[in-house]
């Protein structure tokens, strides 16, 4: 019972703040909203109880009648990405970026406008297989200089690049690796040695505590690193052997 009553109580904070925004923006949202205010009103309150089943059907129907705001495009784009229609919430979070673009200097730090860009990053990275974090940086720098207060990005944009780092020493370290098993002399296990020391050696490992990336394979990592000295030795004995 509570929770349909919370449910009402914001369906009716939406449909106040809905009211305000018709009442006080310029021409970039009024561009349809005062015409089809009831239509759009009841598609945001039933996108708000989270009905997004029956919100689709409201929002794709707004849209088929050309009834297009940033907003519209960005909810439709939303529930698009719920579904794992990935091409689609692509497609929709674009528009709805390209829309708020038009009227930046009307809506400079609008919430939706940042999530585009925050889960238009988001794509690249939960739902394509090769996780492309360099095109997630991309976007949320975009997203950055469209908006500089972009919250969502802001809270993220750290641990993203934490991300990128680890994935590079995961590459480097695999590199490592096989170079010991693929040298064919002494001075060249010498060289591989000393680069080692140079960039991997000293790397702090507990900065990636909270990467879960990090802790699944943090027993095989650790391995390597603090028995590299021992990988060397045992090449540098098959060296001499041979």
């Amino acid at each position: 019972m509570k929770n349909l009553q919370y449910t009402y109580i914001k369906a009716a904070i939406t449909a106040v703040l809905l009211i305000f925004i018709l009442n006080n923006c310029s021409k970039g949202r009024q561009e349809y909203t005062s015409k089809h205010y009831k239509k759009i009103r009841n598609a945001v309150i039933t996108y708000r109880a989270r009905n997004y089943t029956k919100a689709k059907k409201q929002f794709k129907k707004l849209l088929e009648n050309d009834i297009v705001t940033g907003d519209i495009l960005y909810y439709y784009g939303f529930i698009m990405y719920k579904e794992k229609k990935l091409k689609k919430a692509h497609y929709f979070f674009k528009k709805a970026i390209e829309w708020f673009s038009r009227y930046k200097s009307e809506f400079p730090e609008d919430k939706n406008y940042q999530k585009a860009f925050y889960n238009l990053g988001i794509l690249y990275y939960e739902f394509e297989k090769s996780r492309d974090l360099q095109k997630v940086k991309k976007i949320w720098q975009t997203g950055l200089q469209h908006d500089s207060n972009n919250r969502f990005i802001k809270n993220e944009y750290d641990k993203l690049l934490l991300k990128i780092d680890f994935k590079k020493f995961r590459t480097r370290l695999a590199a490592f690796i096989k170079s010991i098993k693929n040298a064919d002399n002494l001075a060249e296990l010498k060289r591989i040695k000393k680069k080692y020391e140079s960039c991997i050696a000293q790397k702090d490992l507990s900065k990636y505590n909270g990467l879960p990336e990090y802790q699944e394979n943090k027993r095989e990592i650790r391995d390597v690193v603090y028995n590299f000295d021992k990988l060397i030795k045992n090449k540098q004995n098959e060296l001499i052997l041979k």
